[in-house]
């Protein structure tokens, strides 16, 4: 079985997170022999002993194919870190996802990009500005890049699917999931019209803890950057510090 597989199949693992793999690549064990570890083996690697004891268990060639089938059903499309069309800009963050999944075109992650945030409950004035300055930015070319969610960000959305540029959604669940629910024709719209990317697997519900490092993603990917309207408490407000992680440009 290829390596990317090998990757696919333990991102697919329950309890195995970025840090996780990273333990297992610096052990040497992605290799074909890694379905032949036992429990002591992934202990030495540093895992814990509960989920060594499952991926000793568990992890196998057949699971993977298995996991493998599930995303075709699903009409998800997967790409690894170790694939030559894995976005460049992600590549070069210090903590690149392992695994993404997509629906839709993968190539607007490697074009000239500008991602776009900002308030669930945004003003009347803040929504004209959002849709003036995506609409714009699409029609220049540029591929907006937002989150999904209420407000600004489905306003960003909305008015750059019409555009050269289109759009990007990077979204806290897995794939066959929606959140927040009523945005889910959007979903598909983008799904048909532009790219909608996560790096959690198929089964992922919401929850607050994804949203931090799905938030990550979104300055990392791209080569421009601009904040809109943010709340002091939403995900937005906390943006600015990690687009000054990735040396990105915030106004």
């Amino acid at each position: 079985m290829e390596i990317r597989e090998l990757l696919f199949g333990l991102h697919e693992m329950e309890g195995i997170g970025w840090k996780s793999i990273d333990k297992i690549r610096r052990a040497g064990l992605l290799t074909n022999a890694v379905f032949s570890c036992s429990a002591e083996e992934w202990e030495r690697a540093g895992i814990s002993g509960v989920i060594s004891a499952r991926l000793a268990a568990d992890f196998n060639e057949a699971w993977v194919l298995k996991r493998r089938s599930l995303m075709e059903e699903s009409g998800v499309a997967v790409v690894t870190i170790l694939d030559d069309h894995y976005p460049v800009q992600l590549r070069e963050t210090p903590q690149p996802p392992w695994v993404l999944y997509y629906r839709g075109r993968l190539e607007l992650a490697s074009r000239p990009s500008v991602a776009m945030v900002g308030t669930r409950v945004p003003t009347a004035y803040g929504r004209r500005v959002g849709e003036m300055l995506a609409g714009q930015l699409s029609a220049a070319g540029l591929t907006v890049v937002s989150g999904l969610a209420r407000g600004i960000d489905s306003v960003c959305h909305e008015a750059a699917l019409g555009g050269a540029g289109g759009t990007i959604a990077v979204v806290a669940t897995g794939l066959d999931k929606v959140y927040p629910p009523d945005n889910r024709e959007l979903e598909r719209q983008i799904s048909r019209e532009g790219l909608v990317l996560s790096e959690y697997p198929i089964g992922t519900p919401s929850h607050p803890g994804l949203f931090p490092q799905r938030n990550r993603i979104i300055p990392a990917a791209q080569p421009d950057y601009r904040w809109l309207v943010a709340g002091n408490t939403g995900g937005g407000g906390r943006q600015p510090q990690r687009v000054s992680d990735h040396r990105r440009c915030c106004a």
